[in-house]
């Protein structure tokens, strides 16, 4: 019987609409249909479905304690506020209780590794040359059995070549190959151009005596003249990435598994308990 304020259980069950005390194989019942009439505060829960759990372990702890108020009001009042002043601090326990990890593993390295190449090169050749050749023949005859025969050659050979070629090279092209036709953004450039003239000439006369029988003079003349020209162009683009992944996990030889079980048990919190004592002095200490 309370003495000198009320009791909890009594504050309880006339918030659940009872009329008379009930025994204690009811308490979760008062507490179920009771505890949102005392706690009404708003403050935020790490978890709101647990709000109602938590609020109702406060109540159960202290159910047979008289409040430490002169009136129920003022009690509520207090509870609230209290309520308020600790949840922040007592939400970021909760969330750390809730990361889950093995104790005995003191390693988890993950690495990522991406690279992408990119490769463009362009190449221009091209040729153009010139080839003349003419020969003149003169040969006269004379009519004896002992004749001499004059032959006069001239030979001549002209060539001439002109050459030209680009070497374009870029790892990373700024806008693709156009970027390189038009020497943008490059890593190498290479220009050859190259000319060359071959000239060639001979003249000779020649006598000789045969047994020839006939007469006359033959002149002709052999010719070869021509040009040529080559163009090649070529454009190629390589495209490469490189990706992999390498996951490290399980413990290093610096602890044994005795020392990190050890320091695990160390970090347990009974974060239930370290909030319903928060509320001790609002209570009377004699009961």
């Amino acid at each position: 019987m309370s003495k000198y304020t009320t009791e909890v259980r009594f504050i309880c069950e006339h918030d659940a609409g009872l009329e008379n005390s009930v025994g204690f194989t009811q308490v979760d019942t008062v507490l179920d249909r009771c505890w949102n009439q005392i706690f009404t505060t708003n403050t935020t829960f790490f978890d709101e479905s647990y709000r109602s759990v938590l609020c109702k372990k406060i109540l159960k702890r202290y159910y047979t304690r008289e409040i430490g108020c002169e009136t129920v009001g003022l009690w509520k009042l207090w509870m609230n506020e209290r309520l308020e002043s600790i949840m922040p601090y007592y939400n970021q326990l909760y969330k750390s209780e809730l990361i889950e990890f093995n104790p005995m593993n003191d390693v988890d390295l993950a690495t990522t590794h991406e690279k992408e190449n990119a490769e463009a090169r362009h190449s221009a050749e091209n040729e153009s040359g010139r080839h003349e050749q003419w020969n003149m023949h003169n040969e006269h005859y004379e009519d004896n059995y002992g004749s001499n025969r004059t032959t006069n050659d001239i030979n001549k050979t002209e060539r001439g070549v002109n050459e030209g070629s680009t070497d374009l090279y870029s790892d990373t092209p700024q806008g693709s190959i156009s970027g390189l036709n038009n020497m943008n953004y490059l890593t190498n450039a290479r220009k050859i151009d190259k000319d060359s003239t071959d000239d060639t000439s001979y003249s000779g006369t020649t006598d000789t005596n045969v047994d020839d029988k006939t007469d006359g003079v033959r002149e002709w003349t052999d010719a070869e003249n021509y040009t040529h020209s080559k163009d090649n162009m070529s454009d190629a683009s390589v495209n490469s990435s490189e990706d992999y992944f390498q996951h490290i996990l399980g413990k290093s030889a610096g602890a044994s598994y005795s020392k990190l079980l050890s320091e695990f048990r160390e970090t347990f919190l009974n974060i239930d308990k370290m909030v319903i004592e928060e509320f001790a002095d609002l209570f009377m200490g004699l009961w």
